[in-house]
């Protein structure tokens, strides 16, 4: 299961926990055990209409906006 935090005030009060949290996320990615779902990507012209997307609540999953 995932459970959110107040990711802001974890990443400023404990960097080392939040680094090993990321490197962690990394690895387990990297092993393919994390497969996050991306459902847009947006060129980077484009990136007013990935935020409008996600205004409008039509993005399920990740939007990505690619910047080369």
């Amino acid at each position: 299961s995932v459970v959110g935090v107040f990711w802001g005030s974890f990443a400023q009060r404990q960097p080392q926990d939040n680094a090993a949290n990321f490197q962690q996320l990394f690895n387990w990615y990297a092993e393919g055990k994390l497969k996050p779902l991306v459902s847009q990507v947006y060129p980077l012209e484009k990136t007013a209409d990935a935020i409008n997307a996600l205004g409008q609540r039509k993005a399920v999953g990740k939007v990505v906006v690619r910047v080369r």
